[in-house]
């Protein structure tokens, strides 16, 4: 089975911007994730670049260290060869019940999908 899309919920542990990129590490309770959000990486779209990026700056400026985030992204290979998530989607949970229904879904998801599929 492959892995492609990934959504996560976690508390940002770490942080650092530049020009380019904002990289941040989150604790989804099973573990750090080191992520990263292209920030200026949409040149070669025209108009549509303007927009994704107005977008990246605004995803950026909500992650604070200590908040609770939902992260949708793609696993990439990053700088020493590392696993990461490049981040598509940010959004600030405001309920920190939610992290807790997150774990719930994983539970019946993987009752009622993932450990059928690995039946033969």
């Amino acid at each position: 089975m492959q892995v492609w899309r990934v959504e996560t919920v976690g508390v940002v542990v770490s942080k650092e911007r530049t020009e380019d990129y904002l990289r941040f590490v989150v604790d989804d309770g099973t573990g750090c994730i080191h992520c990263i959000l292209d920030i200026i990486g949409h040149s070669d779209l025209g108009l549509a670049a303007e927009v994704e990026t107005e977008i990246a700056l605004r995803e950026a400026a909500t992650v604070e260290l200590g908040k609770l985030v939902r992260l949708r992204g793609m696993i990439t290979l990053g700088a020493g060869v590392r696993l990461q998530l490049t981040v598509r989607d940010v959004l600030v949970e405001r309920d920190p019940n939610m992290e807790t229904l997150y774990w719930m879904d994983c539970i019946r998801l993987a009752k009622s999908c993932y450990d059928h599929a690995a039946r033969p």
